[in-house]
């Protein structure tokens, strides 16, 4: 399994994502660049998808194929590597 580092960019906008909306659950998707150094995979930014609606939607559905487009269209070259997601719970800790 490749080593994984997040950005402090990225780390910071998932909390705030999560921070804004602590009643809601939140989905987002994590950017990483293309170009891997030594087997690392680095992600450098994170695109906040949605909050309430976490289902596949036609919304969200169209929201990840503008973000593919827009990580192919000037360099460097990022891809989506994945999501992240909070539940609305706020003391669900078991």
């Amino acid at each position: 399994m490749a080593e994984v580092r997040t950005s402090t960019n990225a780390y910071c906008k998932m909390v705030l994502h999560a921070f804004k909306y602590p009643h809601a659950a939140i989905t987002g998707l994590l950017i990483a660049e293309k170009k891997r150094e030594g087997g690392v995979l680095h992600i450098v930014d994170v695109v906040p998808l949605a909050h309430q609606c976490t289902s596949l939607s036609v919304a969200v559905e169209a929201a990840l194929c503008q973000v593919d487009a827009h990580c192919h269209s000037k360099p460097p070259q990022r891809l989506i590597v994945g999501v992240y997601f909070a539940n609305e719970s706020l003391k669900d800790t078991r």
